[in-house]
């Protein structure tokens, strides 16, 4: 029996399906967009070397093991509308953007004290504060977004889809970067 474009909607309605659906797009719009980071990071400070800093294997127990998982990578999710809506009240100023038709994976508004971030992180959204456009801290997580060749975001918001960096980093251990796009209304 072989495929056809019928067979495949009615697999896309089922939840399951569509749930593996958007998390493959989910993950490769993500890739590229860090990709797109790391190369043209490449082009501005050259090669870096791999680290060789490899911990020793450690065996241990399941129990041991699950209770102190380690999170080795920080991976913005999509948003989806009701988490934009629940996390800033009055509404985005503009969102981070993997790929051109992706969802966000950050959205920025006004706060009470200056503007907050919300973005998607291991399943939870959170809220974090910033002082400007472009700068925010929470705990030890801090969020930055520029424009590619530096600008601040303010200067940014009226072009069409400008080439922005997002860079993630929680204390001096872990780090990500990603080059996507700002939307803002």
């Amino acid at each position: 029996m072989g495929w056809n474009a019928h067979r495949v909607a009615l697999f896309i309605e089922d939840g399951r399906v569509r749930k593996l659906a958007d998390e493959i797009i989910y993950a490769q719009d993500k890739e590229i967009s860090e990709m797109k980071y790391l190369l043209a990071s490449i082009a501005e400070d050259g090669k870096q070397p791999v680290d060789p800093k490899t911990p020793a294997p450690l065996v241990d127990s399941v129990e041991a093991a699950l209770a102190s998982a380690d999170v080795p990578v920080i991976d913005p999710q999509f948003l989806a509308q009701e988490d934009v809506s629940a996390a800033l009240p009055e509404g985005a100023m503009c969102t981070f953007v993997y790929t051109e038709d992706s969802q966000p994976a950050l959205a920025v508004g006004p706060g009470t004290t200056g503007t907050i971030a919300a973005v998607r992180l291991s399943g939870n959204v959170v809220r974090i504060e910033g002082d400007s456009m472009g700068a925010f801290a929470g705990g030890d997580l801090r969020l930055t977004l520029a424009g590619r060749d530096g600008q601040g975001i303010a200067e940014l918001m009226d072009q069409d889809l400008p080439e922005v960096i997002m860079e993630l980093a929680i204390g001096d251990q872990l780090q990500a970067g990603y080059l996507g796009y700002l939307r803002c209304q």
